[in-house]
C-alpha cells in the first residue's frame, strides 16, 4: 500500500506542487483577458473582409468624423490610431478592439435618434480600451483568487490533486462590483469627451432608454450589452450616474437634425424589409415601421413595406380588401415604388376586379416601359 507524507517546506514535490497550482491559477485567470493585439489584428483583418461588414464609403466617412471630433477635441486621450467600420444586423451593439478598431452595427446606427446619441455609445466604447478597464479587472480577480489560495498551500498533499479555486458567490459578487466600478469611471471619461466635442450629453441615456423602448415594443432582444434588457438597463444606469454635475441644466451647439438621418432612415427601413422577407413577424414588422414613420415619417417607400407585408400575410381572400387599400395609399405618395402599380393590377384581377386591374397595368407599363416583364403584362392586358 502506498504511504503518503505531508510535504516538507523546500522539498522538490512541494515547490512542484505549488508551481502546478499557480499555473492552474493563473491559465484560468487569463482565459478572462483581452486578448492579445495580434489576435485583434487577425480579428479585424477577419471582420473586414467579412459579408456582415458595409462596404458604403459615405457611411464610413460619417463615423469616421464622429472620431475624429471626439479625438480632436481631447488630444493625447487615444495614443492607438481609431478605425471604425459598420457591421449589418438587426439588433444594436458596439464593441472596441484593442487594437484600435471599432465597430458598431447598423442596427444601432437606425435606432439612435442624434449624433450625440451615437457619439457617447462610440465614446463608451474607446473609454475601456484606452483605461484598460479589463487588465484592471483581470488583475483584481487574480489577487483576489491569490489571497483565497495562499493561507492553504500548507494542506497541499502529494495524493492531494491539483485543481484551480471555487469561485465562490463572493468572488462573483466582488468582480461584478469592480467591473461595475470600472464601467462608471470609464462612462464618466467617456462623457467628458463628448461635451469637449460640442456633443449633449445627456443624451446618451436618453438615447439607450429609445434603444430598450423599442426593442421591448419590437420584442426583439439578443445576447450583447446593448441587445439585452439587462444590459441596456445596466448601461442606461452607468451611464445616467456618470453624467458631469449640472449636464442636465446645459445645453450644447450638438446638431439634432445632422448626417445620422439618412443612414439611420436607410437602416430603419432595411431592418423591416428583412423582416418581411425572412417571414417576421407582424408584432416586430409593424413595431420598426411604427418607429421609423414615427421618427422619419410616412412615404412612398414605408407605404409600399407595410402594403407589401400585408400582401405576404394575409391569411384568406376575404383580407384581400384590407391589402388593396394598403396599396392605394401608398400609390397616393408621388415617390410610391412603381412595381406597387403591377402588385395592385394582380389584387384587382384576384378580386375579379378587370378593369381597375387594367388600369393599374397600364400605369405599370407607362411608367416602366422598358420593364423585364412588360410582355407577360401586356399579355394580361390584351387578355380577357
Amino acid at each position: 500500500m502506498l504511504k503518503t507524507r505531508p510535504l516538507k517546506a523546500g522539498s522538490p514535490w512541494r515547490c512542484a506542487a505549488i508551481s502546478a497550482l499557480f499555473g492552474v491559477l493563473l491559465s484560468g485567470v487569463a482565459a478572462a483577458a483581452p486578448q492579445s493585439t495580434i489576435d485583434d489584428d487577425r480579428l479585424e483583418a477577419s471582420y473586414n473582409s467579412g459579408k456582415d461588414l458595409v462596404r458604403d464609403a459615405a457611411l464610413d466617412t460619417y463615423l469616421k468624423s464622429i472620431v475624429d471630433k471626439i479625438l480632436i477635441a481631447n488630444p493625447g486621450a487615444v495614443t492607438t490610431p481609431v478605425r471604425i467600420h459598420a457591421l449589418s444586423a438587426a439588433l444594436p451593439y458596439a464593441f472596441m478592439l484593442s487594437n484600435g478598431a471599432v465597430y458598431v452595427s447598423t442596427g444601432l446606427i437606425a435606432r439612435v435618434r442624434t449624433e450625440s446619441e451615437l457619439a457617447g455609445v462610440i465614446a463608451s466604447e474607446i473609454a475601456p480600451v484606452v483605461r484598460r478597464d479589463g487588465d484592471k479587472s483581470t488583475e483584481t480577480a487574480r489577487s483576489r483568487a491569490m489571497r483565497h489560495l495562499l493561507p492553504n498551500l500548507l494542506l497541499i498533499t502529494a495524493t492531494a490533486g491539483l485543481a484551480a479555486p471555487a469561485i465562490t458567490s463572493g468572488d462573483r459578487k466582488a468582480t461584478k462590483t469592480v467591473d461595475e466600478q470600472l464601467r462608471l469611471e470609464s462612462d464618466k471619461v467617456a462623457l467628458q469627451w463628448i461635451t469637449a466635442a460640442g456633443y449633449e450629453p445627456t443624451e446618451v441615456p436618453k438615447g439607450l432608454q429609445h434603444v430598450l423602448d423599442m426593442l421591448t415594443a419590437e420584442d426583439r432582444f439578443g445576447t450583447t450589452e446593448l441587445a439585452s434588457k439587462d444590459g441596456l438597463s445596466a448601461r442606461i444606469s452607468s451611464v445616467t450616474e456618470a453624467l458631469p454635475p449640472g449636464a442636465t441644466e446645459q445645453t450644447t451647439n450638438a446638431p439634432k437634425n445632422d448626417g445620422l438621418t439618412r443612414f439611420s432612415r436607410y437602416y430603419s427601413l432595411r431592418i423591416a424589409e428583412d423582416d418581411m422577407n425572412s417571414s417576421g413577424s407582424p408584432v416586430t414588422f409593424h413595431a420598426e415601421m411604427d418607429r421609423a414613420e414615427g421618427q422619419f415619417g410616412t412615404d412612398g417607400l414605408t407605404s409600399y413595406l407595410r402594403a407589401n407585408f400585408a400582401r405576404r400575410n394575409f391569411p384568406d381572400v376575404s383580407q384581400l380588401p384590407e391589402v388593396i387599400k394598403e396599396y392605394e395609399a401608398c400609390i397616393t405618395h408621388k415617390d410610391a415604388p412603381i412595381v406597387a402599380y403591377r402588385e395592385l393590377g394582380f389584387l384587382y384581377r384576384r378580386q375579379g376586379d378587370m378593369d381597375s386591374a387594367r388600369r393599374n397595368f397600364k400605369e405599370y407599363l407607362r411608367r416602366s416601359p422598358d420593364a423585364a416583364d412588360a410582355p407577360i403584362i401586356n399579355g394580361y392586358l390584351q387578355g380577357p
